[in-house]
């Protein structure tokens, strides 16, 4: 062979995808609503790159390359309950508060398999996810904070273990939380001044093959911080 690598597949079939969902809704206060949902998917296949190498010729030369593949699909079904809350009966500068709060589920039944024999989730989807929400807002004055925390999930079905080694196992970032703020301050209507702060709590990101010992990726993000003013012009 003259090389390796990958390549496309422009012979891939769509996924299909069959929808079930049935939601409620409760608006039982001007500014404040809690809804409530159930959800089921029967996704047919889903693509990422294959572990088999396959001939392809390119002009006169021949390579061996990865390509992406059709593999088995999965069912998908869950809850997600949401919660928005204004405090706008609450006296002075508490009728400017509320909450926001939401949660998910899912439980999952996928056709696709590691070379272990066990289940390879859908990527980016965890089984557990929430999201908790703290504001104030009066109009001049904004302020949030909020947390954010999702369980584990599949990052990439297919990794290699070593150079040219035929184990492959998915790629799993570990369970996750981040705590964010953010600020407004309106002077008038050309000039605002923002401030946000990410990642308070100092969360890192872990990804690991499959097993927590099989340590892949770490990073320390760090905390964010940033100021600044937006000014618009041309307004009368």
């Amino acid at each position: 062979f003259d090389g390796s690598g990958t390549a496309g597949n422009p012979y891939l079939d769509p996924v299909h995808s069959d929808n079930i969902d049935l939601s409620y809704e409760w608006y039982y206060a001007d500014a404040s609503m809690f809804s409530f949902a159930l959800f089921y998917k029967d996704i047919d296949s889903t693509i990422f790159l294959g572990n088999e190498q396959v001939p392809l010729e390119v002009g006169d030369e021949l390579f061996l390359v990865r390509t992406y593949d059709n593999f088995p699909g999965t069912k998908i079904k869950g809850i997600e309950a949401n919660l928005v809350h204004a405090f706008d009966n609450l006296p002075g500068l508490f009728s400017y508060t509320g909450l926001i709060l939401n949660y998910t589920y899912t439980d999952e039944n996928s056709d696709l398999v590691d070379q272990e024999g066990d289940q390879i989730d859908r990527r980016r989807l965890s089984s557990d996810s929430y999201n908790a929400i703290a504001y104030y807002d009066d109009g001049r004055f904004s302020l949030r904070l909020a947390y954010n925390w999702r369980g584990k999930f599949v990052r990439r079905e297919n990794v290699n273990l070593g150079f040219a080694r035929p184990e492959f196992l998915p790629e799993y970032e570990k369970a996750r939380g981040q705590l964010d703020l953010s600020a407004n301050y309106t002077f008038s209507p050309r000039l605002k001044v923002y401030f946000t702060a990410v990642n308070l709590n100092d969360s890192k990101t872990e990804r690991f093959m499959k097993h927590e010992e099989l340590v892949n990726y770490i990073s320390f993000a760090g905390r964010r911080y940033t100021l600044g003013l937006t000014y618009r012009l041309g307004m009368n």
